[in-house]
């Protein structure tokens, strides 16, 4: 979804691959994919970035387990977090 948005708006091409581990629907809109909230996977992210030398990654801090969970949990009543795609 994010390559296709990317090239639609711009022509570019999407650098690294895609770090969305899961992709949540919001309760009201099931169907609407470009509402779904995204977990990232943070440290593919910041590999990414610094292989395309746009960051150098050292201040680079990843959430741990417990702040995605916090996070989510704050989403619980507006997406479908029992059932991630």
């Amino acid at each position: 979804m994010f390559e296709n948005q990317l090239r639609s708006f711009s022509g570019a091409r999407l650098r690294g691959t895609s770090q969305v581990t899961r992709m949540y629907c919001r309760l009201d809109a099931p169907n609407v994919i470009p509402w779904a909230l995204s977990e990232l996977d943070f440290e593919g992210l910041r590999a990414d970035l610094v292989r395309e030398g746009m960051i150098d990654g050292a201040n680079w801090t990843s959430p741990d387990a417990a702040e995605i969970a916090a996070d989510l949990a704050r989403y619980g009543e507006v997406y479908d977090l029992a059932h991630p795609f």
